[in-house]
């Protein structure tokens, strides 16, 4: 009934590992009688959405190079401005917006970001929340449409 990776990503394999040395053995149908069952069918139909959504990128050709492009393109600046210093409000709003379709369209992890731009994982979790607000704000989309 439930796809075995939609159960991986509502309980990884790392949290049954720990649960499982306390004796606990979980399943789908224990975490459907721990909770309401239509808040379950709810959490896996986003992470089906979410798996879909990642899947359609890559189908797609969208990787993270093709992110830092559209990002550059959109905000008019070259890809060394993006990973630059500098906290002008274009720069701000373009590395929030690469952030955000990273970490939620491609499912990168924050620490990698972190990494990247040399920041902490609190704030490339910021980035993402304001990245989501300025492409709902600004209509921005990653896949262009046309």
């Amino acid at each position: 009934m439930f796809p075995e990776a939609l159960y991986n990503i509502l309980l990884p394999d790392a949290a049954r590992k720990a649960l499982s040395n306390f004796g606990c053995n979980l399943t789908i149908r224990h975490l459907i009688g721990c909770f309401n069952a239509s808040f379950v069918m709810s959490i896996l139909a986003d992470a089906e959405q979410n798996l879909e959504r990642r899947y359609t990128m890559r189908q797609a050709g969208i990787d993270l190079d093709a992110v830092e492009k559209r990002v550059c393109r959109l905000y008019g600046l070259k890809p060394d401005d993006l990973y630059g210093r500098g906290r002008q409000k274009t720069l701000a709003e373009a590395r929030s917006l690469f952030c955000f379709w990273a970490v939620r369209e491609l499912g990168m992890a924050q620490t990698a970001l972190a990494e990247r731009f040399s920041l902490t994982g609190p704030a490339i979790s910021y980035a993402v929340r304001r990245g989501q607000r300025i492409a709902r704000e600004k209509g921005h989309k990653l896949l262009e449409k046309g």
